[in-house]
């Protein structure tokens, strides 16, 4: 599922993703606004605590052309 952060309180405008890495000093921080991809049951959860919000038809759409963009730079780099 494509999903939007949308976590912010008073000290913090993200919130460490526990899926990149088991250390909490090493996990990727997405930060409010993110648009990312994470496993459906994930997002569920995240959704249920605030996190995150699902990703309008709009946002899933940038967020894959950023895709393609970056897949296209990646293989001019490559070549």
């Amino acid at each position: 599922m494509i999903v939007k952060a949308i976590f912010k309180n008073k000290d913090y405008d993200y919130f460490r993703d526990k899926t990149t890495n088991e250390n909490i000093e090493d996990q990727v921080k997405r930060y409010y606004g993110d648009v990312f991809k994470c496993d459906d049951e994930i997002a569920k959860e995240r959704i249920e605590k605030g996190f995150v919000v699902k990703a309008t038809k709009k946002e899933e759409k940038e967020y894959y052309d950023s895709l393609d963009t970056n897949d296209e730079i990646t293989n001019k780099e490559n070549k």
